[in-house]
């Protein structure tokens, strides 16, 4: 009889050898956080993950080779950012976020474009805010 168990990260059933590398359950689960802020999980992922999760944050938990790709020496920032990099992040994002729509502002055609999206859309030529900045309309984007 072969002994098996199961990968600590996509938790498929592998025989112990396969499982060549040892992670901290919290290295896991930083992983899982970092995906879930970039996309949302499938609730039946979820729900497994919490019924098959048995570990303690610093327990060691095997990882089979497929997965270990994740955990390489020296990209710790890649599945573990810390929190500088995650305040770093956004605020590039909301720069490049508050520049296009800047640049927006001041080109009348694509106001005018985005204005007639809008009307088509029924959200009208109000103020547009997005993510916590607000953008009015161009003086210059009225169609008559």
């Amino acid at each position: 009889l072969k002994k098996k168990k199961r990968c600590g990260l996509c938790h498929m059933e592998y025989s112990v050898v396969n499982l060549v590398l040892q992670v901290p359950q919290k290295a896991i689960d930083d992983l899982r956080s970092t995906w879930a802020e970039r996309s949302e999980p499938h609730k039946a992922h979820v729900k497994a993950c919490a019924r098959t999760h048995k570990a303690f944050t610093y327990d060691r938990v095997g990882v089979c080779v497929l997965c270990s790709q994740f955990f390489q020496l020296g990209q710790q920032e890649h599945y573990r950012p810390s929190y500088e990099a995650k305040v770093q992040q956004k605020t590039i994002t909301q720069r490049k976020l508050e520049a296009e729509l800047e640049k927006r502002f001041w080109d009348p055609v694509k106001q005018l474009e985005a204005d007639r999206v809008d009307k088509k859309l029924g959200s009208g030529p109000e103020v547009q805010a997005i993510e916590g900045v607000a953008v009015p309309p161009a003086p210059l984007a009225v169609d008559v």
